[in-house]
């Protein structure tokens, strides 16, 4: 697995070995690749503080074998995630992976 890393778009991992316990850390779609992924438990969500029409989502991660790393996520919407986030439960453990951009199709008559 490759470092975390937002400003470069390198693949996220599920655990950092060069970021401190206790840390937060911002995850913007913009900065992500498709099969960019994060995982833990959903600890619920807030209005997005760059636009308070749009709701950002907290997580405490966890690794793959579901021990905490004590980082705690924040994931700015986008897309439809506002709406399949609708759907969880705060405390579920919860993976979300970003698939890339998709264009919407849309009928006309």
């Amino acid at each position: 697995m490759s470092e975390t890393s937002q400003a470069t778009g390198a693949k996220l991992t599920f655990k950092n070995p060069n970021a401190s316990a206790g840390t937060l850390e911002f995850i913007r779609p913009a900065n992500l690749n498709a099969g960019d992924a994060v995982q833990g438990e959903y600890l619920g969500s807030m209005p997005s503080r760059f636009d308070q029409s749009k709701q950002d989502y907290k997580l405490e991660e966890i690794d793959d074998a579901g021990n905490k790393t004590g980082r705690t996520l924040i994931v700015n919407s986008g897309g439809n995630l506002g709406a399949r986030m609708a759907e969880i439960s705060v405390g579920s453990l919860i993976r979300i992976e970003y698939k890339g951009k998709q264009k919407i199709k849309t009928h006309t008559q």
